[in-house]
């Protein structure tokens, strides 16, 4: 097929050559490593965690869509989170999150006011469905329903997807 890509007999240092001792998304060691088995498929990774940018580091947030995101193939919105650079001042940052126009989030995500992000926040956000399905060329809006008086630049919002 095609080159090795490591040398018999060859030494390598760990950092180097650790990838060819393990099966890409198992994390078992390999005892045969010419033999790997098929790769496996998307469904058997876990999912990733994608950031979408609602502003940038300097300026603080204001209100309104500020990202949209066709999704290039079909998924699962498992969680929602969100975090900014500064703290809210003032008053909560709410965040809104939209699948074909209507939202997907039971319990908005909730920067609370001297907070930077929405893990500790009295109501975390909830999907309303768990996951939250989505076909290939959805439109995910992201939209800031309340901002405060200052604060929360840099606002990013996370989704835990998977793909199907």
């Amino acid at each position: 097929p095609g080159e090795n890509i490591s040398r018999a007999g060859e030494r390598a240092s760990v950092r180097r050559a650790a990838f060819h001792f393990f099966d890409s998304g198992t994390k078992r060691r390999m005892k045969k490593v010419r033999r790997a088995g098929a790769a496996p498929t998307m469904q058997s990774l876990p999912g990733n965690w994608y950031a979408v940018k609602l502003g940038n580091e300097v300026d603080d947030a204001v209100v309104g869509v500020r990202d949209t995101w066709v999704t290039p193939a079909a998924g699962k919105i498992h969680a929602v989170h969100g975090g900014s650079k500064s703290v809210a001042v003032g008053a909560s940052c709410v965040v809104d999150v939209h699948k074909d126009g209507t939202t997907i989030l039971t319990d908005k995500i909730t920067i609370e006011t001297g907070d930077k992000d929405s893990l500790d926040a009295a109501t975390q956000p909830s999907l309303v469905s768990s996951p939250v399905s989505f076909a290939a060329g959805a439109f995910l809006e992201f939209e800031n329903d309340s901002v405060p008086s200052s604060g929360c630049a840099g606002l990013t919002v996370n989704l835990l997807i998977t793909w199907d």
